[in-house]
């Protein structure tokens, strides 16, 4: 059974460990080499999670499977200039690889849509990374939609994020 809960400081390096083999696997064929040198790194997003985890800009939510982290995902404001009043932004989601496919993602979604709902949000908004089909099809499965919005990744580089976005009822 998938336990959920608040993310704190003790948790960097393993949500740092998951974060950097998940782009590893999930972003091979999207992401230039040399970027995905960088941000499949451990070390990389250690130094970020263990000063966000102090101090967070956000919500924090680590998945386990009994003792074991399986992933994590982020809640916060929308940090798109064109944000709607009553929107919250799922800023990530991720899971270790070996935990694909196995309902994890679908089970936080239900939570996340629960908490975004309960929080007096009418809706959700998120990005991905373009040409990540497996994304993609997850979120439109769930009833998220596309607005056409898209933007840069990283300065330099030809890498684009799209939006997509669910009204809650």
């Amino acid at each position: 059974m998938l336990y959920i809960r608040r993310a704190t400081a003790q948790d960097a390096q393993t949500i740092a460990a998951i974060q950097g083999e998940a782009w590893r696997q999930a972003y091979r064929e999207l992401l230039p080499p040399e970027s995905l040198e960088k941000l499949g790194s451990t070390e990389y997003w250690l130094e970020y999670w263990e000063k966000e985890l102090k101090a967070p800009q956000a919500d924090h939510y680590i998945a386990l499977e009994g003792f074991q982290a399986v992933g994590f995902f982020s809640l916060g404001e929308p940090r798109d200039e064109d944000r709607e009043e009553g929107s919250r932004e799922l800023l990530l989601i991720y899971f270790a690889p070996d935990h694909w496919r196995k309902g994890y993602g679908t089970q936080c979604m239900s939570f996340i849509l629960s908490n975004v709902r309960e929080g007096g949000y009418q809706k959700l908004v998120l990005w991905a990374l373009k040409g990540n089909l497996i994304g993609a099809s997850f979120y439109t499965k769930l009833g998220f939609l596309q607005d056409g919005r898209e933007r840069q990744v990283l300065p330099d580089s030809p890498v684009t994020e799209v939006r997509f976005y669910k009204t809650l009822s």
